[in-house]
Order: C-alpha cells, then structure tokens, then sequence
C-alpha cells in the first residue's frame, strides 16, 4: 500500500508524513485565513467611498488563491500553459473550474465544491473579523455605531 508506514511499535498503518506540496498548499489556505481576517479588521478604518481602495484589499486574497493554484499543478505535474496562466489572473472564477477539471476529470467538481465551502469560511472570517472590530471600536469610542 502506497502513503501508508507500518507502525512497528504498535503494528498498525500510519500515513506518511505529508509531502512539501501539500504542507505549502495548507499554509496558502492558512494564509486566506489570516489574510481574510487582517482585510476585515482593516476595512473598518478605510472611507467607504474609496471603491479603488476597496478593490486594490482583494488582491490579497487573489494572489493566495491564484498561488494555490501554481502549486497544485506542481503537485499534480499538470502544466499551466499561458493561456490558463492568463486566465488565473484575468477571470480567476472562470479559471478555477476549468483548471480543477483539467487537472482532475469529474473529480474535480468535488474539489470545486470544497473550494466554494473554504472560501465561503474565508469570507465568513472577514466579515467576523470585521464585526468584531467595529464593536470593539465603538466601545472603545473610535467610532459611534447606528443600531
């Protein structure tokens, strides 16, 4: 059996340890986390007006996402050819489904769908985050809150 080490100690199967990938593709999921979070905490203190500024505090997660993709494909041994490169970072929501079916058949839908379920966690993190801070910030008196 392949991924599996025979514990002598205990005569049972242990999994191996995790390969460098996987160990990066974890730490870029992590990463969305803290980065969510960081986001929310900050868009408390930017002018809601500042639709560029806005834009320009999404790049983050864009890039850690677009950076798991990169080293999913090392991963895989999938090649990333220029135009599926491109389309990462042009249209990343037109990109992804396309990518995980290249990369793993019908399978891929399943990977798709724990994608939306971990992004949706992100952006339920930020908004935490974010609502924890104007709170915060209200008690504190940096801010009055409407209720």
């Amino acid at each position: 059996m392949q991924g599996v080490t025979q514990d002598e100690s205990l005569g049972e199967l242990a999994p191996e340890t995790a390969s460098p990938w996987g160990r990066r593709k974890r730490w870029l999921v992590a990463m969305l986390f803290v980065a969510s979070a960081l986001l929310g905490i900050a868009g408390c203190f930017i002018d809601e007006e500042d639709s560029v500024l806005e834009l320009l505090m999404g790049l983050p997660l864009l890039v850690l996402s677009i950076a798991w993709c990169f080293v999913d494909a090392r991963e895989r041994g999938h090649r990333l050819g220029r135009v599926m490169r491109l389309l990462l970072v042009l249209s990343f929501a037109l990109a992804l489904p396309i990518y995980l079916f290249q990369s793993r058949g019908w399978r891929g839908i399943i990977t798709l769908l724990q994608v939306v379920g971990v992004m949706t966690a992100v952006i339920l993190v930020g908004m935490a985050a974010e609502w924890l801070t104007l709170q915060l910030g209200a008690r504190a008196g940096w801010w009055l809150l409407s209720e």
